[in-house]
């Protein structure tokens, strides 16, 4: 067996693992106590952060580049086991989301502030533009916009298959329409114009067209996706994010984010990425041990990239 068969019969085995235990996972989750979720994720969380070194490694890492001046390497460590604990939270809270079906019941699980700001774009009628991060149980945030709104969802194709379906089983259970990323742009377009929200993500290094911009001192490719967007329909653009206070959920969302639209393309394109990711920044710097420390979030260099933007 060469090296990619192996992957393949690797990905296959872990898929066939995978699919039933999260199946099972949202099954119990929906009946037990959400402590006792939380308690045996976080459990498994702590458990990964010993295991898992690569990623224990990286977290470690960014962590340090991140807050280094802040705090000593002794309380860096302690952060990143926490990030690995809260990770086991957010997946329990995410499989008990499973079982949300009304307003009420995601009342009870998530508290909102700002909601106002999100009904006053989206009732201007021209779109809006939801940008997200992967923090605490981020796709609770998805889940509260298709409660409220027509809303599409941007997310990336998972490699396996069955994965691959129970993602966006989860994603348009509640009517949501998903988008995947780096597909049909136009699609995306058309939401807008017809007064959709659109929800995304910008605080991951992909492969989509980027700028670099800030990003707790650091450049980082930043996908240009949402500014372009938002510059060329006229959409309304807002922020949320969820983060965790103890054994509550809270999600804020912004006031509506000014858009630069001066008619020089790669200006506004760069002066309107760099406002989202400091806003971006703003939210993980609330709760630092709740975002995903172990992406790569600076892994493409600036002498790396392409001139990527568009042209007026």
């Amino acid at each position: 067996m060469n090296r990619q068969s192996f992957k393949r019969f690797r990905r296959r085995i872990r898929s066939a693992i995978l699919c039933p235990v999260i199946r099972l996972s949202i099954v119990v989750c929906g009946v037990v106590p959400r402590q006792w979720s939380h308690l045996f994720f976080s459990s498994t969380g702590s458990l990964a952060y010993y295991l898992i070194g690569r990623d224990r490694r990286r977290t470690i890492t960014h962590l340090t580049e991140a807050f280094g001046d802040k705090y000593p390497p002794r309380e860096i460590r302690s952060m990143a086991r926490q990030v690995f604990r809260n990770l086991g939270h957010s997946f329990a809270d995410f499989m008990i989301s499973q079982s949300i079906t009304t307003k009420e019941q995601l009342g009870r699980l998530l508290s909102v502030e700002g909601a106002e700001y999100l009904d006053q774009a989206y009732r201007k009628g021209r779109g809006v533009v939801a940008l997200t991060c992967h923090l605490s149980a981020f796709e609770l945030a998805a889940v509260y916009c298709a409660l409220h709104y027509r809303t599409f969802i941007v997310g990336a194709r998972i490699d396996d298959p069955r994965m691959n379906d129970l993602l966006l089983k989860s994603r348009t259970r509640l009517g949501a329409t998903n988008i995947y990323k780096g597909e049909a742009n136009l699609k995306l377009f058309r939401a807008l114009k017809q007064g959709a929200l659109l929800g995304l993500l910008i605080d991951q290094d992909i492969s989509v067209k980027s700028v670099f911009v800030d990003f707790f001192g650091r450049p980082a490719s930043t996908p240009i996706g949402p500014a372009l967007l938002a510059q060329r329909t006229g959409a309304a653009c807002i922020a949320m994010a969820i983060r965790r206070t103890g054994s509550k959920l809270h999600m804020t969302i912004t006031p509506e984010i000014p858009i630069d639209r001066t008619g020089d393309t790669e200006a506004d394109l760069l002066t309107n990425t760099r406002r989202f990711s400091e806003i971006t920044e703003a939210f993980i710097r609330e709760a630092p041990t709740q975002w995903v420390w172990m992406h790569r979030r600076w892994r493409t260099k600036p002498e790396q990239a392409t001139p990527s933007l568009p042209r007026n």
